[in-house]
């Protein structure tokens, strides 16, 4: 059972996972900076956001609408200037990832969305707000490179120096694949306090390690991490062949 969530105007207390965000990348150089922001200025894109807001009888209404809010709060107080494209909130996703920001178009032929995945926001304490919100801002930093920053490339381009700086100046450590930390004390973590969210739960833990949703069993299951080099995975089975679906390439063991 998830806790109970909060008004529009208080935050909840959260915690859990860390994020390490997937994305699908244009070719660079495919559109220009005035054809990204001309994508998203149709009538579309603000009434799917006030459909979320409205629908209360949708099970993530709560969520939705509590993550609407938080998108204005971190624009304002990052100074983003991005808008409000389509938010996608899933059980988990495909690209075991936390969350992901999508340039191109979706399957409804919607642009800029993302994605957030919240099973991996959530452990034995329930859905972790705080983490769910930093991976709110770190897909955020994504539009907000896509539409004012640098085209992405390269092989490791979708987490690049623009990006990663832009990040770090929030609060938001993230490495050049995508591996997100928390600085002690940042911009980032007093707005979650002015707000009564507690900061992310993998701040407590020693190596940042996500928490695995809790599970039917008590046994404890040691997690195997698997790189593809631009995310990881972390499995229970000794064997695991699999490809990711934003570079192809193959899991290996990481070192």
């Amino acid at each position: 059972m998830q806790p109970p969530l909060p008004s529009s105007n208080t935050a909840p207390d959260g915690a859990s996972a860390r994020t390490t965000p997937a994305a699908l990348e244009e070719p660079a150089g495919a559109v220009s900076g005035l054809n990204r922001k001309d994508a998203i200025a149709k009538p579309v894109y603000p009434a799917l956001a006030a459909h979320q807001r409205a629908e209360e009888e949708w099970a993530l209404h709560p969520v939705a609408v509590e993550l609407d809010v938080w998108w204005t709060r971190l624009d304002g107080a990052f100074g983003l200037d991005i808008p409000r494209t389509p938010l996608r909130l899933e059980k988990d996703t495909r690209r075991n990832c936390f969350g992901y920001f999508r340039p191109g178009h979706n399957e409804l032929g919607l642009k800029l969305e993302i994605a957030l995945a919240l099973d991996p926001h959530t452990d034995e304490a329930g859905l972790d707000w705080g983490e769910l919100i930093g991976t709110l801002l770190h897909e955020s930093g994504h539009l907000w490179q896509h539409l004012h920053g640098q085209q992405q490339s390269g092989t490791y381009g979708h987490h690049n120096k623009e990006l990663r700086d832009r990040l770090r100046s929030c609060g938001l450590l993230v490495d050049y694949r995508g591996h997100q930390t928390y600085a002690p004390s940042s911009p980032f973590l007093d707005l979650l306090a002015r707000y009564g969210v507690a900061p992310p739960r993998t701040m407590a833990r020693p190596d940042g390690a996500p928490a695995r949703k809790a599970g039917r069993s008590r046994k404890v299951q040691k997690l195997r991490k698997w790189s593809c080099g631009c995310q990881n995975a972390r499995v229970g089975t000794r064997q695991f062949v699999a490809s990711c679906g934003v570079c192809d390439r193959r899991f290996l063991p990481a070192v």
